[in-house]
């Protein structure tokens, strides 16, 4: 987490933190590759189909 104070000097502080924001959170994960992974993977048309077939299936308790 950053504050406004520790980007005050930055060249891409307004792209980075926007006008208004007061600090900026980074948020990294030990799993960070296998979720960018499965995102790519929902994010195709077999995967949206997937997604939904599932979403209509109820499971049992």
């Amino acid at each position: 987490m950053a504050k406004a104070s520790d980007c005050k000097d930055c060249l891409i502080r307004e792209q980075c933190m926007g006008k208004k924001a007061k600090e900026k959170r980074l948020h990294h994960t030990y799993y960070k590759v296998q979720y960018e992974r499965m995102t790519e993977r929902l994010s195709n048309r077999f995967g949206k189909r997937m997604m939904r077939i599932r979403s209509a299936t109820v499971e049992p308790v």
